[in-house]
């Protein structure tokens, strides 16, 4: 029988391979520092757009781990998903792709990156083995070594940055949209159009996970893998991404709302505080 391609030969203790986790889930999660905030984003809209962001990424996110429990109650179908995901990185391999250096085990942890000296790093877990989840972080190890418009955005990094500025990004555009608007008598539409270019520019990240990584995946999975649950697994997946444009948006539409209402006191005369 043939070893898998995900037994880990590492020289790497336990505790430097936790470290190196927890390192890199430490780096993703970073956030700008408040200084970089603008101050004018009112507390209001920010509170409104987390709100809503965070109700609907739990609820994305208990979905997928829910079905990580049921691979892990079920050793029949946990098998056959190995074997599936085995095949898959053996797909990716086929079309010519760079191997990845490094799969590093760890439950409920699924992440690909590379590390300072170019190699490839893949995070997955071995008790919920999937094969469209394993596809999609080898898309983004694919996009590692590509040029295109999307990979840059990932190797970059200014695709994270701006999913990380969205909420932001999205009221000053919101903000300025309503005034550029309001000189034309046309308020309200510059307040939805300036919105919605801001929810595009802080919509880097959602292009590159879903557009990128999600749109590789499709391509590396074997036939016997039911490809509209795939989808449906890595639309989900991606759409935990897309709550910061659309957080982006709420806070434009709100921002905006609130320059048009200072401008019509301003207009009646009346005092705004």
């Amino acid at each position: 029988m043939s070893a898998s391609p995900f037994d880990i030969t590492s020289e790497l203790s336990e505790e430097e391979l936790q470290n190196i986790v927890a390192d890199e889930i430490m780096r993703r999660s970073k956030r700008p520092e408040p200084s970089l905030q603008p101050e004018a984003v009112p507390s209001v809209v920010g509170a409104g757009s987390l709100i809503g962001k965070d109700v609907v990424h739990g609820k994305l996110l208990d979905t997928l781990l829910g079905e990580f429990e049921d691979i892990r109650n079920d050793p029949e179908r946990q098998a056959r998903q190995m074997d599936q995901m085995e095949r898959t990185y053996q797909q990716y391999l086929d079309q010519g792709n760079n191997p990845v250096e490094l799969f590093i085990p760890k439950k409920d942890t699924w992440a690909a990156w590379q590390d300072p000296q170019g190699n490839d790093v893949v995070w997955y877990d071995p008790s919920a083995p999937h094969a469209a989840v394993m596809a999609h972080e080898l898309g983004h190890v694919q996009m590692n070594h590509s040029e295109d418009v999307l990979s840059q955005l990932q190797t970059s990094g200014v695709g994270r940055i701006s999913g990380n500025m969205a909420l932001p990004i999205g009221a000053a555009a919101g903000a300025a949209g309503a005034y550029i608007g309001g000189n034309y008598n046309r308020p309200r539409v510059g307040a939805a159009l300036g919105a919605a270019l801001g929810a595009l520019g802080g919509s880097g990240n959602f292009a590159y996970e879903l557009g990128g990584a999600s749109g590789r995946a499709m391509d590396y999975l074997p036939e016997d893998v039911d490809q509209e649950d795939a989808y449906g697994d890595l639309f989900r997946a991606g759409m935990t991404y897309g709550m910061a444009p659309a957080g982006g948006l709420i806070a434009g539409l709100t921002t905006g709302a609130m320059v048009n209402a200072r401008r019509k006191a301003r207009m009646a005369g009346q005092v705004f505080l």
